[in-house]
């Protein structure tokens, strides 16, 4: 069986909202604003040692509408993307853009036995 890996962007001061600044919130895009090489290699080394991305329908479609040109502006990072299936957690199903999402009808598991 593999594992789940969790990888969020979230403040000190615990901000998760909008880490990109795509909608347009108050605080919106706060995680690009300080930019650093390591977190920048980390999301990189996250990404190429992922075999399956886990995505609410929200950042789903976000994504997917970056998708077309990201293996072009990214590289090996955005042909990795591209590639690797999605599997997306939604109550209505998500549109589908670009690659085609996994999806599931149903409850998922909230508590996992020690």
């Amino acid at each position: 069986m593999g594992e789940v890996v969790v990888s969020e962007f979230i403040s000190l001061d615990g901000v998760m909202e909008d880490p990109g600044g795509a909608e347009d919130t108050p605080f919106g895009g706060w995680t690009f604003r300080f930019s650093a090489e390591e977190g920048q290699r980390l999301k990189y080394d996250e990404l190429m040692a992922a075999d399956v991305q886990l995505l609410g329908r929200v950042t789903y479609e976000e994504f997917a509408a970056n998708w077309p040109a990201m293996e072009d502006a990214a590289g090996d990072f955005g042909a990795k993307m591209n590639a690797m299936p999605k599997v997306v957690v939604s109550t209505p199903s998500p549109t589908r853009v670009g690659t085609t999402p996994r999806s599931r009808r149903g409850s998922c598991r909230t508590s996992w036995p020690d």
